[in-house]
């Protein structure tokens, strides 16, 4: 009698044991498909001679993979601006590009 009501017991453990531990479905029903479009303006250096390196294509890369940006190509850039009162906000949202981002590179010091 104790044997068939151990039995019983262990049964009824594994029955519902395995009941809880069900498939887990996840539904994503939203989100973005694609990631906000973005001009990344050539930076103007300020140093002497070349610059020492393309922050832009830096910056333009970190964008990107982010996922959350797309750099648009310089070469589809409807301009180059070199401060904000040079910035034809219209030209670019004709592109769909909601987002403009330039700067300046000057050096810290010599040798650095």
């Amino acid at each position: 009698m104790k044997k068939l009501l151990l039995n019983i017991c262990i049964l009824v453990m594994a029955v519902t044991s395995t009941a809880r531990a069900g498939v887990l479905e996840i539904v994503i029903t939203e989100g973005i498909d694609s990631a906000r479009p973005i001009g990344v303006v050539p930076f103007k250096w300020l140093g002497e001679g070349e610059a020492p390196g393309n922050l832009t294509e830096v910056i333009a890369a970190d964008l990107t993979r982010s996922g959350k940006f797309n750099p648009i190509p310089q070469s589809a850039m409807p301009q180059y601006p070199a401060s904000d009162e040079d910035l034809d906000y219209a030209a670019w949202a004709k592109m769909g590009v909601e987002a403009v981002l330039m700067g300046t590179v000057e050096p810290y010091s010599v040798d650095r």
